[in-house]
């Protein structure tokens, strides 16, 4: 069960229509495998996403992290030591898809090699899960018949909603929308920048922003004490919003 190699794969895949949110947008699944090869000829397998305005990775990054750092820190552990893995993964800061990929291939390797589900290693709480879609920027009602097209082709009932565009008037018509997804539909909103107040964010832009979240989370958003933002803002933060559990 020792790690021989850790391999990783850029690929590229184009969407069917540019994913789009409040940093920008993504045209292409500019993606990276990544393979755990073990002495058993065991092959572990997992992928990455770059999301350089989230993440702060790029895909070559990710493919150089791992063959110049992480690889040669793993290979010849065997796929139980965890705990030296994590520990040399951690080593380097940030890098978070990259790490994660690479954990991922080593817990399916892992299970390959016991001919047992991850899932099981994992403590057998559930063997199945709740798909999400996500739902980039665009007009309402193009917005729900998307989902409803993933609801009736694939299954999918729950849907990641991104807001935080501007007007404000372009997401609360899109949280008024999502009562036109039928019964049994779970909606979650992905409020952009909603935790803090930027020094590029007035207080009426931020006060928008909580109104957005409001009406989507009546009973779990709510508006704490900040300072307000004049037109010449400063380097400083305040914060301005909770979401709890979002």
């Amino acid at each position: 069960m020792k790690i021989t190699a850790v391999e990783a794969i850029p690929f590229a895949i184009p969407y069917v229509k540019p994913l789009k949110f409040a940093s920008g947008e993504v045209h292409t699944a500019d993606h990276v495998l990544v393979r755990v090869h073990t002495d058993d000829g065991v092959v572990g397998v997992a992928e990455a996403p770059p999301r350089p305005f989230t993440y702060g990775e790029t895909q070559a990054g990710i493919v150089a992290v791992i063959e110049q750092l992480f690889a040669p820190a793993l290979v010849g552990l065997t796929l139980t030591e965890r705990e030296v893995a994590g520990a040399r993964l951690a080593r380097t800061i940030g890098n978070p898809a990259a790490k994660s990929a690479v954990d991922m291939a080593i817990w399916d390797a892992l299970g390959r090699t016991l001919e047992l589900p991850v899932t099981s290693l994992l403590g057998g709480y559930t063997d199945r899960m709740r798909v999400s879609h996500m739902l980039g920027f665009d007009e309402p009602a193009t917005m729900v018949a998307e989902a409803e097209k993933m609801r009736d082709l694939y299954g999918i009932t729950v849907f990641k909603v991104k807001v935080g565009r501007r007007p404000v008037t372009l997401d609360t018509a899109v949280v008024r929308a999502k009562g036109q997804l039928s019964k049994g539909s779970l909606v979650l909103f992905d409020c952009d920048d909603l935790d803090v107040i930027s020094m590029h964010q007035t207080t009426s832009e931020v006060e928008a922003k909580v109104r957005v979240a409001a009406m989507a989370l009546p009973k779990r958003c709510h508006l704490s004490a900040f300072t307000p933002v004049t037109s010449e803002p400063t380097a400083s933060t305040t914060p301005a919003a909770s979401l709890p559990g979002v």
